[in-house]
């Protein structure tokens, strides 16, 4: 289907029993229905994996699968569905996000019409549902959708690629995969987009608002000084073109410890 090509989309899952559903229901209804949903659970022990398996029931589309062991990180049930995701796009999706109704229908629209071969979107932060109602069924004009390149050296900045926002060419990645290291949760898909993008090319990132980012009060990401000593350590570790960082790694330090500071007072604004 050439004009409508499968995506694979891929939610691990781990004790989500409060958010799972509304994440499912906001992949039902997406009005681009060419989807494969691939849900991981990492040995939840909070019943959401006998939920999801009951609720999902009403759509051959979506499968959950249960890990034999808990693995402590989401990188495990990413890898484990990319060896098994059929899509020519792969799309992920975290258990307590939400998508835009038209998320799929723009970027991959967007991706086929401009030769992109990864793409991501920005987002609208919410606390609980009551917060997004309004912003789910905003009508967003296909004709306006513009987007800004992220390049590798942009990237190393910070992270301003949004991991649940994420569409990209299955063959971009077939030979790649997250980092199973416990020391990079949280920031296993930061190292994975630096991955790619230092081979060459951009993420296009599109400008519209298609990814409801929920912030939990439980969330490594929350935590500043806990990401930043995992940012110490990426830059420590990651040597693109074989090379390291060297002196540079404080740079980005830096700006990672300013962006962190500003987004933290806007977000005290919203």
């Amino acid at each position: 289907m050439k004009n409508n090509p499968l995506v694979t989309i891929i939610t691990p899952s781990y004790n989500s029993r409060d958010y799972i559903i509304e994440t499912i229901d906001s992949v039902l209804n997406q009005s681009y229905e060419n989807y494969e949903m691939l849900i991981i659970d990492d040995c939840s022990n909070d019943g959401s994996y006998e939920m999801v398996r009951e609720y999902i029931k009403k759509d051959s589309r979506i499968k959950v699968y249960s890990l034999e062991h808990n693995s402590g990180c989401p990188a495990v049930p990413r890898n484990f569905a990319l060896n098994m995701a059929q899509g020519e796009y792969v799309a992920f999706l975290d258990s307590d996000d939400i998508w835009h109704k038209d998320k799929l229908k723009i970027q991959i629209e967007y991706m086929m019409q401009n030769n992109c071969f990864f793409s991501a979107s920005h987002i609208k932060i919410f606390h609980n549902k009551n917060e997004i109602k309004k912003a789910i069924h905003k009508i967003i004009d296909f004709n306006c959708v513009g987007s800004e390149k992220i390049t590798h050296s942009k990237l190393m900045f910070k992270n301003i690629i949004p991991n649940s926002s994420v569409i990209i060419k299955k063959t971009l990645i077939d030979d790649l995969q997250f980092n199973v290291d416990l020391r990079y949760k949280a920031i296993e898909d930061y190292h994975m987009w630096l991955r790619i993008l230092e081979r060459g090319g951009c993420c296009c990132k599109i400008a519209s608002q298609l990814l409801f980012y929920r912030i939990a009060e439980t969330s490594i990401s929350k935590s500043k000084f806990a990401m930043f000593k995992k940012h110490i350590m990426l830059y420590s570790e990651y040597k693109p073109y074989s090379k390291s960082l060297g002196l540079k790694k404080y740079l980005y330090l830096l700006t990672y410890g300013y962006f962190s500071f500003v987004n933290k007072v806007l977000r005290k604004k919203v």
